[in-house]
């Protein structure tokens, strides 16, 4: 029999999943369609030759059998190149643990500056739930302490440089003004 794919690893040596297991010859996507006579995909595979970069690649497979009574089986892949896409949903990942795991209170709006992501100490410091934060501006905890110039000169270094900080009066959920930094 004949190994769907294995041309593949021959040529880069490693198959991997997109998890890092490894794949062995009877689970490519290729040999499951041709096995299964199934759409298989999409599915990533990582393939990786000797001493270069892991490329990153999204399989789908589909059936086709031919000849005068469909004896002939064939596989028709279609691949696309990853690789960007994966390196940087993993950055996320790494970014948003770091992000959940930090002690100092964070959050992170969109463009639109509504909340997108907040950590457990942030929910500790201001005693709200990430459910009721989520999609809300950061304007939610103002306490009236500070004036419009002071969000203005905030939102400009925000607008300049993608990030802000110093000393900001807020108020919690229970309605407590507190100092944050």
């Amino acid at each position: 029999p004949i190994t769907v794919g294995a041309n593949l690893v021959t040529c880069f040596g490693t198959a991997v999943r997109a998890d890092g297991a490894p794949f062995l010859p009877a689970e490519w996507p290729m040999q499951r369609c041709l096995a299964t006579q199934t759409p298989i995909g999409p599915e990533v595979v990582g393939l990786e030759a000797a001493g270069k970069k892991r490329v990153w690649l999204s399989l789908n497979c589909t059936p086709v059998r031919h000849g005068e009574q469909n004896e002939h089986r064939a596989v028709v892949i279609a691949i696309e190149d990853i690789t960007e896409h994966k390196r940087n949903s993993d950055q996320l990942v790494i970014t948003e643990r770091a992000v959940m795991s930090a002690h100092d209170a964070m959050l992170i709006t969109d463009a639109e500056q509504r909340i997108i992501l907040v950590n457990d100490a942030y929910c500790a410091l201001t005693g709200y739930e990430s459910e009721d934060v989520l999609g809300q501006k950061p304007s939610m905890l103002r306490s009236g302490r500070h004036d419009l110039k002071f969000y203005a000169a905030m939102s400009e270094q925000i607008a300049a440089t993608g990030a802000w900080s110093g000393e900001i009066w807020n108020r919690r959920g229970n309605g407590d003004v507190f100092p944050a930094w």
